[in-house]
């Protein structure tokens, strides 16, 4: 039996989530919202078990990996005469007939029983590349990105020859948090470990770390899982031992070795009734700390051990997550599949499980030690046995195949691969929040929008005018975007606006003839970028520091993985090339803290308000809209305060976030070169030249 690990990255092997397939039922009930997937579809007519001759898993192994480095997981198959690979280009894999490399294939000896294989980046340079456990040692393969070079052998140990799978584990982790994935073995008398040497293509010699999680001390992997995980956050995989007497936990050392084993827990072990045949146990960070718990889902119930940081005795606290997912309810190791992992970008794992309806998700909400998970719901029709998706006759896999910063269920089907995309980028969640006035100070009311979008597939749309002056009498300026009016039913289909699969308003006023809020030529918030436009340098508006959100060229992203970023004045100076749009504004959280530098804003008065923030990797784009109550009606019915609506981005997953506004408008500085405009200048009151003064606040992202 294979046992999961976790290490940073995607680490995958092809025995660790196997699964089955099946044809695509009826359209998803949920619809789209940003907590959801799609309905799942053929991404790739090949690999499946009746294509190409038939791929069966019990020769040939199919998983993933991003063996090309764009940010998108890739197909990886393992064939007869070598292994073969998909490309994903975001919403296809595209098929390559030719094998990228002739090895690890069953006519080269290769079995899955005996020989483990993984996708791993050995040597840091951002593509996936093969390795094998097999009869004589550990191989790998490096990628090109068009190819993987010829297998060499990097150690001669760990062979399948003398390292049985019956009861001793091979895989790999990163064990001295160098960054390069190790060789890890449990044997018979301890734990050996072989640390990855990319500079010299090879394993150095193994060496035990531990003598202890062994076979000489009653650990078999019938009865007992034995996995890798960072438990104390220091970059460095720990052991965690689900064993007799409860969990066990040793932490990696600086000096090559693991400390002795500390009995963490005194639960999940077969002493409490836990074992393998009927009991799922793995680690996940459940709470966000950065620490990996212990996840198991039990006869009744499924049971968490909060991670201190330290393996001292009884030392973690063993406490309920769901009365969900439980054995007792139907979920059992040989019909169904569960995994923990993040899949909305707060940083907190949730449980994913395909059982006979479908694909059934339940997301971890709360904080530090009193997480909870919302009550599981079906998010695809697909991916379950009702499906014909049986386990173990196809795996099964969460990876990131779009490259929008969070996991999308895939499977290697009867018919190929298939994919259910994640369908948050074409909408948004309504909040509700009970209407206090001003008591608490903080409180939201009368509503809110939140939406989230992931900036690797996301790309802002933002009007742009050539002359903004000329806005205010040339109807050629004149927003082309319909907004959603608070009153109207069912607040309208954003995604269909113009293609924008996010889309806010931030009063909900309505741009329609005679509204006096807004002139006939209202532009959207924001400006495209081009070599004589940037955002200004100006250090103040409304007396108050403000800062600008880039976001930053394909090719400035592709090269450094910063998507967006929050900026000051002279970092965009400094940039300005380098960045596609932006859009200014106050700091309203920094380092996942509110911020109040909002001088003149009226922080703690009840308004409608905007923000915009970032989870704290750059990836996930979090945008929130505070509804006045009344269509822009009088202060203070409605609408919240500036802390509230930090409170707000914070508990979606937001690092850092601008507040877009004061009372209803952007604040935006643009310059083209030779005039500078502000948008919350040159108005008086409701009438005047409001042309720079975006109301209401659009951002549109696609």
């Amino acid at each position: 039996m294979k046992l999961p690990i976790l290490t940073r990255g995607c680490l995958c092997t092809a025995l660790l989530l196997a699964g089955s397939v099946g044809a695509a039922s009826a359209a998803d009930p949920n619809g789209s919202r940003y907590d959801n997937w799609s309905q799942n579809a053929v991404w790739l007519n090949h690999y499946g078990r009746y294509t190409d001759g038939g791929w069966v898993s019990s020769k040939y192994p199919r998983m993933f990996g991003d063996v090309n480095g764009d940010g998108m997981q890739d197909v990886v198959a393992f064939g007869q005469t070598g292994v073969y690979i998909g490309i994903s280009n975001g919403t296809s894999f595209v098929h390559d007939s030719s094998v990228w490399v002739s090895d690890f294939g069953y006519g080269d000896g290769w079995r899955v029983d005996t020989d483990p294989r993984f996708t791993a980046d050995m040597n840091g340079d951002g593509k996936d590349d093969l390795v094998g456990f097999g009869s004589d040692g550990v191989y790998v393969a490096l990628s090109t990105g068009t190819s993987f070079n010829a297998a060499t052998q990097w150690t001669n140990q760990f062979a399948s020859s003398v390292w049985p799978n019956s009861n001793w584990i091979r895989t790999l982790g990163d064990v001295n948090g160098d960054g390069h994935p190790d060789a890890v073995g449990f044997g018979s008398d301890g734990v050996y470990v072989g640390l990855g040497n990319p500079s010299s293509s090879k394993f150095d010699d193994a060496t035990r770390w531990i003598q202890n999680y062994g076979t000489d001390q009653a650990w078999n992997t019938t009865d007992y899982t034995r996995l890798l995980a960072d438990v104390n956050g220091d970059g460095k995989d720990d052991i965690v031992g689900y064993g007799i007497q409860g969990t066990y936990v040793s932490l990696a050392q600086p000096n090559n070795t693991f400390n002795a084993a500390g009995l963490v827990v005194a639960n999940f072990g077969s002493d409490q009734m836990w074992n393998n045949t009927t009991h799922l146990r793995t680690a996940a960070d459940v709470n966000g700390d950065g620490y990996a718990d212990l996840v198991g889902f039990g006869d009744s119930a499924t049971y968490v051990g909060y991670s201190n940081g330290t393996n001292t005795a009884n030392s973690w606290t063993f406490a309920t997550l769901t009365n969900q997912f439980s054995h007792g309810s139907g979920w059992t190791i040989d019909g169904t599949l569960r995994f923990v992992t993040d899949i909305n970008g707060d940083r907190k794992a949730d449980i994913v499980g395909f059982n006979a309806p479908g694909m059934q998700v339940a997301l971890a909400q709360g904080q530090g030690q009193d997480v909870t998970y919302t009550s599981a719901a079906q998010w695809v029709n697909d991916f379950g046995s009702d499906q014909a998706w049986v386990v173990g006759e196809s795996p099964r896999f969460l990876v990131d195949v779009n490259g929008d910063g969070r996991p999308e269920p895939a499977g290697y089907g009867y018919y190929g691969v298939y994919v259910s995309p994640s369908a948050s980028l074409y909408c948004c969640d309504k909040i509700d929040f009970l209407d206090t006035g001003s008591t608490p100070p903080n409180q939201q009311v009368n509503g809110a929008w939140i939406g989230r979008t992931y900036l690797p597939r996301a790309q802002l749309v933002l009007n742009a005018p050539n002359n903004p002056d000329t806005c205010e009498t040339n109807p050629t300026y004149k927003n082309p975007v319909e907004p959603i009016v608070a009153n109207a039913t069912g607040y309208g289909p954003w995604s269909n606006q113009y293609s924008a699969r996010l889309f806010i308003n931030a009063n909900f006023f309505d741009i329609g003839a005679g509204n006096p809020y807004v002139t006939p030529c209202t532009t959207a918030l924001g400006w495209t970028l081009g070599n004589t436009q940037t955002i200004s340098t100006y250090a103040t508006v409304h007396d108050g520091a403000t800062q600008t959100m880039a976001f930053f060229t394909p090719a400035h992203a592709q090269s450094t993985g910063t998507y967006a970023e929050i900026l000051g004045n002279n970092a965009v100076s400094a940039q300005r090339d380098n960045i596609q749009n932006a859009v200014s504004g106050f700091t309203l959280v920094s380092d996942g803290q509110y911020n109040d530098q909002s001088k003149g804003i009226s922080p703690t008065t009840n308004r409608a308000r905007a923000a915009i923030g970032l989870t704290r990797d750059g990836k996930t784009l979090i945008i929130a809209v505070v509804n006045n109550g009344h269509d822009g009606g009088s202060y203070p019915d409605g609408g919240t305060t500036l802390k509230g609506l930090a409170d707000l981005l914070i508990s979606k997953g937001a690092y850092s976030a601008l507040t877009l506004d004061g009372s209803g408008s952007s604040q935006l500085i643009f310059t083209n070169g030779s005039v500078t405009f502000k948008s919350v200048g040159s108005d008086n009151a409701q009438g005047g030249t409001h042309q720079y003064r975006p109301v209401p606040v659009f951002l549109g992202v696609r």
